[in-house]
């Protein structure tokens, strides 16, 4: 696939941010909605009322929807706009036995990491089949939406193997946080019931 179209920065919605099939190399569909507001005369727009002057300007707006097919995610970045590319590289480079421990140790010490290491957005490589849709809407839309095809960038073996070690990582980071958010729920019941039991033991004497 040509790396050489228009790069396309496009927000994700949290159901995507948790998306395996979004990364670097996978193939995406991109569903957009934009609101066209227009002037016209109230005697040109059938729904306004009858009795109006001539001289009344409506406004009318519509929904525009479209549709991109089959794009590919050249980059993925995090709330700041900063690729994590690097750090995922190096997360990847990490014995697979030892990366959920590592990466849940690294996000319970650093707090920020996590917004670092989630992705918000994916810059998405748009041909010329379909960069006059991408005109024609003005770049930009009110809403997006971003689904997995389930296919990748498979025109080389090294990104083959690429793909491969990112979706790995994604998973494991996935899996490190929802691991790190268990074990703090625990921790806070612990509270929460040793705060009860001291309650208690005061009420008895």
């Amino acid at each position: 696939a040509s790396l050489y179209g228009y790069k396309w920065t496009v927000p994700l919605d949290e159901l995507a941010m948790m998306d395996t099939n979004l990364t670097f190399g996978s193939k995406v569909n991109v569903t957009t909605k934009k609101t066209i507001n227009s002037q016209v005369a109230a005697g040109q727009n059938p729904d306004s009322n009858p009795n109006a002057p001539s001289s009344t300007i409506d406004e009318i707006s519509r929904t525009e929807e479209y549709n991109f097919l089959n794009l590919t995610v050249v980059d993925v970045l995090n709330g700041e706009g900063n690729s994590i590319f690097g750090t995922y590289s190096s997360y990847s480079g990490i014995p697979l036995s030892e990366r959920l421990s590592y990466i849940s140790a690294a996000l319970d010490q650093y707090q920020s990491l996590q917004n670092q290491l989630t992705p918000k957005f994916v810059v998405l490589n748009v041909g010329d089949d379909q960069i006059g849709a991408l005109e024609n809407m003005g770049f930009e839309a009110d809403a997006y939406a971003v689904k997995g095809t389930g296919a990748q960038d498979t025109s080389t073996g090294e990104m083959t193997r690429c793909i491969s070690d990112f979706k790995g990582v994604q998973q494991v980071i996935n899996n490190a946080i929802s691991y790190n958010e268990k074990l703090a729920a625990e921790k806070e019941a612990r509270i929460q019931q040793a705060m009860k039991d001291a309650e208690a033991n005061q009420e008895k004497e």
